[in-house]
């Protein structure tokens, strides 16, 4: 049993740093463009939550999708895409051109 959760969280651990790597690699400008249809994807992930045989109820809530290793709660996932959706509203809006924060000049001493 133990050696199960430690499948378990090594498994989360290799979701969480890939995903980790993948936003942090990719341009601001990449999830001002996506960030409407996954805020969209996200709240049929919320209503889907209702579908019999999607929703799965723990506790007694029934707010979770099972993913066979583990299970997803589409409400987590929608704070995100709210502050996601909202950052890329606000460039818009104010014209702000998306650079990615960490990335430095490259400068030749000539």
């Amino acid at each position: 049993k133990q050696a199960a959760l430690l499948v378990r969280l090594a498994l989360f651990a290799v979701i969480v740093l890939a995903s980790g790597l993948v936003a942090f690699r990719s341009a601001l400008s990449g999830w001002q463009r996506w960030s409407p249809l996954l805020f969209v994807a996200t709240g049929v992930l919320l209503i889907a939550v209702l579908v019999p045989g999607i929703g799965r109820g723990v506790n007694g809530a029934h707010r979770w999708i099972s993913l066979y290793a583990m299970n997803l709660q589409p409400s987590e996932v929608m704070k995100l895409m709210v502050v996601l959706d909202e950052l890329a509203t606000k460039l818009k809006v104010f014209g702000v051109q998306p650079r990615l924060a960490l990335e430095c000049p490259v400068t030749s001493n000539k």
